[in-house]
């Protein structure tokens, strides 16, 4: 799966971008031969979140989790051999295997972060995955006429030196068709924070639905396939 900005970009707040510049930009299956460059876009992007905070073993392998599982989406966007952005996503459900394989990741890189252990986000955060753990899933806020199964779009970012691109717009369109390919998904969510506007206004021209915002403040949409 390859597919070009050039080709996805039309509708964006990114339009414009040198048309030469984004035919060159592709978005194809993360790998292994990419993993580091996509943690250094992730480590940019969330150096003040939890899954940033804890260190790139873990966002190492929180990503390539998803580029391994048959029924999840891991994507990167890259202009020739240079990464400039990721999402992946998994059903709706997924929490409790990722938390199952990577808890001892977590927990080590926890240990040796004693800082993280008074930011009061990364504690709710791993309370919250170990609840998962013992099966006290988190109740799913969602439209009550939206036709399951459900895909989450877990995360994304893009790179700094990307912003302008079209990379955002290129990683939502093709996280759909992706989703579409695997022929068992009927809706995807997301979520983004009421503060950041570039992906709410992706979401909105792709035809997302905006739905609820909880006490983060983070916003959550959907749309059916």
């Amino acid at each position: 799966m390859q597919v070009s900005i050039s080709h996805a970009i039309g509708n964006n707040q990114d339009v414009h971008a040198p048309q030469e510049q984004a035919a060159k930009v592709v978005v194809e299956p993360l790998t292994y031969v990419d993993i580091e460059s996509v943690v250094d876009v992730h480590m940019e992007a969330y150096h003040d979140r939890p899954s940033g905070m804890v260190g790139r073993k873990y966002a190492r392998q929180f990503l390539l989790w998803f580029s391994h599982q048959p029924d999840a989406v891991a994507i990167v966007a890259k202009h020739g051999d240079k990464v400039l952005g990721y999402g992946v996503g998994a059903p709706v459900g997924y929490q409790r295997r990722l938390n199952r394989n990577l808890f001892w990741t977590v927990f080590w890189s926890v240990l040796f972060r004693p800082k993280v252990w008074i930011n009061p986000i990364v504690i709710s955060n791993i309370w919250s995955r170990f609840l998962v753990l013992l099966g006290v899933s988190p109740k799913e806020s969602r439209p009550p006429d939206l036709p399951l199964p459900l895909m989450s779009y877990v995360g994304a970012a893009v790179s700094s030196e990307a912003r302008g691109m079209g990379v955002g717009f290129a990683l939502y369109k093709s996280f759909e068709d992706e989703t579409r390919k695997l022929g068992t998904v009927k809706s995807i969510r997301g979520t983004v924070h009421r503060d950041n506007a570039a992906p709410a206004k992706i979401l909105s021209k792709l035809g997302w639905t905006p739905w609820r915002e909880n006490k983060l403040g983070y916003i959550s949409w959907f749309k059916s396939l």
